[in-house]
């Protein structure tokens, strides 16, 4: 599992490349579950990354932090 970023590009999507900035490799299920804020300006998500309270834990990101265009 990992979260990932894909562009639209005209009428299609460009491929689907991993956020390494955010993917963890430490979790056995990994990050996942991603979701925006209603105005696109928050990344939420799910990881049971090592550091957490246990299990699947909730994590946010501004979306400016990502450097996604």
């Amino acid at each position: 599992w990992g979260l990932f970023v894909s562009r639209r590009e005209g009428k299609s999507w460009s491929k689907p490349a991993p956020l390494d900035i955010l993917n963890h490799p430490e979790g056995k299920t990994g990050d996942r579950s991603p979701s925006l804020s209603r105005d696109g300006s928050i990344l939420y998500f799910a990881s049971d990354r090592p550091g957490g309270k246990g299990g699947l834990d909730l994590y946010a990101i501004p979306r400016a932090k990502l450097n996604l265009k």
